[in-house]
Order: structure tokens, then C-alpha cells, then sequence
């Protein structure tokens, strides 16, 4: 009532395309995070290895080290669990804010 078109965009459009793009902002986050199979192929030394990689380097060939893969995979986890909570609440609204009907 009384807006132009590009404020009923940003009042109306941009409010319920929020947890689509949060989304896959996300998706793309965590798939960038956990890329292993490129970061083989491309990487060749120590110092620009990713954590995936890094992770991959404590399977031998005759041994696995799981206590320390576990705890290289727990801190490699950190980030992705900031980077969730810290989207979680506007996703959160945005779901809501589609929900309710006026």
C-alpha cells in the first residue's frame, strides 16, 4: 500500500527469500569446507594441504589413526558449527515470517 515496486521487493520479497538463500549459502559453505577430491588432485605440498586433506593424511597404508582423525575432524568442525549458529536465527524467522498469513 503506497510502495513502489522495489520497496515491495525489499519489504516483501527479500524478507521470505531469506532462508532459501541462508540455505544455500550453507550447502555451499559446507560443501567448499569438506571438498576433498579436487584438493588432492591440485595440492602437492604440505603447507597448502586442507583440512580434509590433512585429515586423509592419517590413514596409512597399514594403520588408521583414529583418535587423532576424530580430533582433527571435531576442530574441523568448529567453524561450520559457528558459521550455522550464527545463520540459524534468521533462517529461523524467515521460515516463520512465511508461515503466518495476513
Amino acid at each position: 500500500d503506497g510502495c513502489n515496486r522495489f520497496g515491495a521487493i525489499v519489504r516483501v520479497a527479500v524478507p521470505l527469500a531469506r532462508p532459501g538463500l541462508i540455505a544455500t549459502f550453507l550447502f555451499a559453505f559446507i560443501g567448499a569446507w569438506n571438498e576433498l577430491l579436487f584438493a588432492v588432485m591440485f595440492l602437492n605440498t604440505d603447507a597448502n594441504f586442507t583440512l580434509p586433506v590433512g585429515l586423509y593424511m592419517f590413514i596409512s597404508k597399514y594403520d588408521i589413526h583414529w583418535g587423532r582423525m576424530m580430533a582433527g575432524a571435531t576442530l574441523a568442525l568448529i567453524p561450520a558449527l559457528i558459521v550455522f549458529g550464527v545463520v540459524q536465527r534468521y533462517m529461523v524467522r524467515g521460515l516463520a515470517l512465511g508461515a503466518v498469513k495476513g
